[in-house]
């Protein structure tokens, strides 16, 4: 987010606001840390919130999420999404990769049939999926196909954990830094 500016705002000392505004999409999130309560919440864009559990006794909120990294945020703020698109990505490169077709009209075929799916649920793409495929016997490796199937992040969660992870922790190191071992 290379357009975008952050802006500060500490209500209190135990409440820290921060607001992103991306120039560039005209997106705007806002991300609040609740010091007492251990509480990440994520407005705007996206919307997540995690509580952790207090543990003022051996490590304050701002060391840990100066310490958690993106993925482990990415999974306590939000949920993944079956990602049809990704799925039949992949289950074309499995097919490609682990069988031949001496008849290329049925290679053709049988991408055109699986490019034509667009679903948002796991289920009902797995049906169609193998719909395409039993018309075509080939041995299918049924347990290989279910594991091309893929959930992912939306793209606003993603953006807005990484923006986190890279503008807005920098700036809780050295918060942590200005108040002695994070005894705000």
């Amino acid at each position: 987010m290379a357009n975008s500016q952050i802006e500060i705002k500490e209500l209190d000392t135990r409440i820290i606001k921060y607001r992103l505004a991306d120039k560039k999409n005209g997106a705007v999130i806002y991300y609040t840390l609740d010091l007492d309560k251990y509480q990440l919440s994520i407005q705007g864009e996206v919307s997540g919130s995690y509580k952790w559990c207090e543990t003022p006794e051996s490590e304050s909120f701002l060391e840990l999420m100066v310490r958690c990294d993106k993925w482990y945020l990415m999974n306590k703020l939000f949920n993944k999404v079956f990602d049809c698109n990704k799925s039949i990505k992949n289950v074309k490169r499995y097919i490609k990769e682990n069988y031949r077709f001496w008849d290329k009209e049925e290679e053709k075929e049988i991408f055109n049939d699986l490019s034509e799916i667009d679903t948002n649920s796991a289920e009902m793409c797995m049906d169609k999926v193998f719909e395409v495929l039993n018309a075509h016997p080939k041995g299918w490796d049924t347990y290989e196909i279910c594991c091309c199937m893929e959930d992912s992040y939306k793209y606003w969660d993603e953006k807005a954990i990484s923006y986190f992870c890279n503008n807005i922790k920098p700036k809780l190191k050295k918060k942590i830094g200005e108040n002695q071992h994070g005894a705000i």
